[in-house]
């Protein structure tokens, strides 16, 4: 009796995180918005990560569901726990960082072989969950021991780069600028 009703435990606790399992990738596989925790808290607009121009750069503006407003993405899946981040309206093109910059532009997903420290590395992101929402990790931040290796928002402004992933306790510096939505 003892080993059935064990068996039946074992069996329900094996259902729940195959269940739970498979609704984490659901959620990311699906097309989504990325809205920035602290500016959808600081703002009355709601507004996610667009990105525009043929020099690739990224801005926060008012969340547009519509995938040619280019603020509609989806994650592809990379190395071990990393993906990338692609706009449904232009799989070709990868949310990226820079050698030596806290810059993160869309930039074509593919290594460009001819110039110096371009790692694929540059492309991959980790998605670390935390009550809900993202903090996104840049993998060539991270292996080069950057302290700027998070995916961030400034206080005020459009802009978007990589920033420390700890708050480093300035009194402009909140947890929520490095937290992320993925928004279906």
């Amino acid at each position: 009796m003892r080993s059935l009703l064990f068996n039946r435990m074992a069996f329900a606790v094996f259902i729940s995180l195959c269940s739970s399992y498979s609704f984490a990738n659901e959620e990311i596989n699906a097309p989504f918005q990325l809205q920035n925790v602290y500016q959808a808290k600081e703002s009355s607009v709601k507004r996610c990560l667009v990105s525009h121009g043929d020099e690739g750069e990224v801005a926060m503006a008012a969340c547009n569901k519509q995938p040619d407003a280019g603020g509609l993405y989806v994650l592809v899946k990379g190395a071990d726990e990393y993906y990338t981040i692609r706009p449904v309206n232009n799989s070709e093109q990868c949310l990226r960082t820079f050698a030596g910059e806290q810059t993160v532009k869309m930039d074509h997903c593919a290594e460009n072989r001819n110039t110096a420290a371009n790692y694929s590395s540059m492309r991959y992101w980790k998605l670390i969950k935390i009550d809900g929402v993202y903090n996104l990790e840049n993998k060539y931040k991270s292996d080069i021991g950057s302290i700027y290796s998070c995916f961030s928002v400034p206080v005020s402004g459009d802009n978007v780069g990589v920033g420390e992933c700890v708050i480093s306790g300035g009194s402009v510096d909140y947890n929520n600028m490095r937290l992320w939505r993925l928004i279906n």
